[in-house]
């Protein structure tokens, strides 16, 4: 009996421990909520004066030149400069103009450019990756070094360091930037396109003659796409060089940069890269011969509308309206019948495909249909 009521006392006191423990817990985390809380509403609070400080220091500013700032200006507190430092930059990414000027130099003058060099060099590749946004986001921000370090570090990185060194470094910089992009699908082209908008034409013309030294292909074709986009003088004997390349992706480059220009070479071009051995290079030719408003470009089409792969066929078919088609003749029914064109291209690729060489023999068609009554 002693026994039970002594292991009786032990469950209860067992019990009553883990509701102590709990209830300690309990207590615990809401102090830790409370703390955290308090903590947050004080960090707003800070922020809110840092955003003001910073509406008073750009209207100074303003008033009276970035000589009135000192360094008294920049806050003491290790925590009120960071804090400080990121109202700055939410100011200098929502700004425009002069104020996105000013906000920027006096980010400069306040010390955060210092601050954000050395976070450049941190062990933390997300650390060094904010660090060069901020120092990308400033107006002149230029430091040659870390740029060429960029290019070895991680490729969110390397982007942005060959944005710096494409619009504004030497011509050897550039070319080494261009050559530290790796893209291995055509989605990842869209930066790189984004990059070369902000090159001047004059240095884009530049880059253009430095093609051969570019080694990723599809950097080439961005660059040779961004060049036709703004009609840059000498690209015709660019495009033509490039039409005889034994790469696929330059030869789809070709023609998306054909594509670009509204004159008959570019619609030659085309018309000769429908021929290609590779049906990525005549599905994007066809369908950029599609969106011509021209009778001509439509009987090309109809040639093309037999190619034995269906990209090709699909890209073929006419986007653009009949009824826009602005010059021509109007169709006869005798052509709109026997589909010559169409008829002739299964004579041409027959031999293209068997590797014959087969004349290709044009006959004269009699009129039949409602014509010939």
């Amino acid at each position: 009996m002693d026994v039970e009521i002594w292991t009786l006392s032990s469950l209860y006191w067992t019990l009553g421990s883990i509701l102590a423990l709990l209830g300690g817990l309990v207590v615990m985390g809401a102090l830790a909520l409370v703390i955290q809380i308090g903590r947050h509403r004080r960090q707003a609070k800070i922020t809110e004066g840092c955003r003001r400080r910073v509406e008073r220091l750009l209207n100074r500013v303003q008033a009276q030149g970035m000589e009135a700032i000192t360094d008294g200006d920049a806050p003491r507190r290790r925590s009120h400069r960071r804090l400080m430092g990121q109202a700055l930059m939410e100011r200098l990414e929502a700004a425009s103009g002069g104020e996105w000027e000013r906000t920027s130099r006096l980010y400069t003058r306040l010390g955060y450019v210092d601050r954000d060099r050395r976070l450049a060099s941190s062990r933390q590749w997300t650390r060094r990756l904010e660090a060069m946004r901020r120092l990308y986001s400033l107006v002149g921000f230029w430091d040659r070094a870390l740029l060429i370090k960029g290019l070895e570090d991680h490729p969110r990185i390397r982007l942005l360091s060959a944005h710096l060194l494409v619009r504004r470094g030497e011509m050897d910089d550039a070319v080494d930037a261009l050559n530290a992009l790796e893209l291995t699908s055509s989605l990842m082209e869209s930066p790189v396109y984004a990059m070369l908008q902000g090159v001047e034409d004059v240095r884009l013309k530049r880059l253009l003659t430095e093609l051969d030294r570019i080694r990723d292909s599809r950097v080439r074709r961005a660059l040779v796409v961004s060049a036709a986009e703004r009609d840059v003088d000498g690209l015709e004997d660019t495009l033509r060089k490039l039409r005889a390349s034994e790469d696929v992706d330059i030869r789809v480059g070709v023609c998306l940069a054909a594509a670009q220009r509204g004159d008959e070479f570019a619609a030659g071009l085309l018309e000769e890269l429908l021929a290609d051995p590779s049906w990525e290079v005549r599905a994007y030719a066809a369908k950029s011969l599609s969106t011509r408003s021209s009778q001509e470009r439509l009987n090309t089409l109809a040639w093309a509308l037999n190619d034995p792969a269906f990209w090709s066929r699909d890209g073929a078919e006419p986007s653009s309206d009949p009824a826009a088609i602005e010059g021509e003749a109007t169709p006869t029914d005798d052509e709109l019948c026997y589909f010559h064109e169409y008829l002739d291209n299964a004579v041409r690729w027959i031999p293209h495909f068997t590797g014959e060489q087969t004349p290709v023999i044009r006959q004269k068609s009699t009129t039949v249909g409602r014509g010939a009554q």
